[in-house]
């Protein structure tokens, strides 16, 4: 292997696994979220959403705190001697996007938060089902350089990258599969095999560097 390509394949790697590990925020569509800034501020903390232009979250002085209205009855900012936390009720999907953290006007950190409105799926126990999901894909990619990664509720169902398989807890090659030959035809659906309880959740898939598929997220149901 000439040395450029093992180059090439290992930061393509370890991109992978720093995205994967230093994800966004993801939440539902009505759901909640907390963002956490672990930076102390003695002055006035501020927060807002940066999308286009920058619209006031909240502000919190001396205890006294003030909402923005498009945010209004929604947030709660809590403080603690690591920083502060922002929790987020009643998530609209036009939630999505940056958050700036300030002190002072001075900024503290920008926390990422992804909304997302899942597709239902329904399946029994003990059948087998598969979740569509599609992307625009490499036609003529090689098996190794294929980076895909599917997740129950942030944790790990299955993962390709550099020609190897991963699986998360409670899922194994018995159980879950992902078909490399369609994923170059753009089709990344997940099949999942003799379904469980344990199995209901929210599925998020991505791709390349946490490139999202459509749909972005599914919502699995479990009846018995």
């Amino acid at each position: 292997m000439e040395p450029g390509t093992l180059l090439r394949r290992i930061l393509l790697i370890i991109m992978f696994l720093r995205v994967s590990a230093s994800s966004s925020a993801a939440v539902t569509v009505n759901g909640s979220a907390r963002l956490s800034c672990n930076k102390p501020c003695s002055g006035e903390v501020k927060c807002v959403y940066a999308k286009g232009s920058e619209i006031l979250v909240i502000k919190c002085k001396q205890g006294s705190c003030v909402e923005g209205d498009a945010f209004k009855n929604r947030t709660e900012l809590t403080f603690s001697e690591d920083g502060c936390c922002l929790q987020l009720n009643n998530i609209q999907y036009s939630d999505d996007g940056m958050y700036i953290f300030s002190c002072d006007k001075s900024e503290l950190c920008r926390k990422s938060l992804d909304v997302l409105a899942p597709v239902p799926v329904h399946a029994a126990v003990g059948e087998n089902v598969t979740i569509p999901c599609y992307a625009h894909t490499n036609k003529i990619i090689a098996d190794r350089d294929i980076m895909y990664r599917c997740e129950k509720d942030g944790e790990l169902v299955v993962a390709l990258q550099q020609g190897n398989v991963l699986y998360g807890p409670g899922f194994d090659v018995s159980r879950v599969s992902v078909s490399l030959d369609k994923y170059k035809h753009g089709d990344l659906s997940l099949t999942i095999s003799n379904v469980q309880p344990s199995d209901a959740g929210t599925y998020r898939c991505t791709h390349r560097h946490e490139e999202p598929v459509q749909p972005e997220a599914f919502t699995l149901t479990i009846t018995s």
